[in-house]
Formats: C-alpha cells, sequence, structure tokens
C-alpha cells in the first residue's frame, strides 16, 4: 500500500490518475472516430458530458412535472403564482 506523505503527492496523485483517464478516454476515441484531431476528439467528450447532465436535468424536470399534474386546481394555481415570482427574482435568472 502507497502512504502519501503530503498534500503536494496527493494532488500529484489525482492529476496523474486524471491524465491517465484522459489517456484511455482519448484511445477509445481514437479507435472509434480515428480521423478526428485530438481537440474534436475532446469536444466530443464535452458534448457527451453536457448529453449526460441533460439527461439527469430532464429526469429531474420530469419528476416535477409529475408531481404538479398531481396537484388539483387551487394546487396548481399557488404553484404557478410561486415560479412566476421566482423567474421575476434576478437572482436566479440564468446570466
Amino acid at each position: 500500500m502507497i502512504k502519501i506523505e503530503t498534500e503536494f503527492d496527493q494532488v500529484k496523485m489525482v492529476a496523474n490518475a486524471e491524465a491517465e483517464a484522459y489517456k484511455e478516454q482519448d484511445l477509445a476515441l481514437h479507435n472509434i472516430f480515428p480521423t478526428l484531431n485530438l481537440a474534436n476528439r475532446a469536444e466530443v467528450v464535452s458534448l457527451a458530458k453536457r448529453l449526460q447532465e441533460s439527461e439527469i436535468s430532464n429526469k429531474y424536470y420530469r419528476q416535477i412535472l409529475n408531481s404538479f399534474e398531481k396537484l388539483n386546481d387551487k394546487g396548481k394555481e399557488i404553484a404557478l403564482r410561486y415560479l412566476e415570482a421566482f423567474a421575476a427574482n434576478p437572482k436566479y435568472r440564468k446570466q
């Protein structure tokens, strides 16, 4: 078992692990898309990560919508007023 001596060693180990993971990922992408250059493969990885995040967000919003559909008319009215007030607050708007 390897003993980590300092915080610098920990940071170095994490950086090495990330570099190794990136090499494996790049090799897999090269096997799939051999004609793409390194920058394009990095873009494919970035798009895949955003797609994964989007799928998680969509699942969350579907759960909210299902809960909203279960409300009666008065509950829906209250929820919509709350969302309108929330959307009007500049603190919560997307930049």
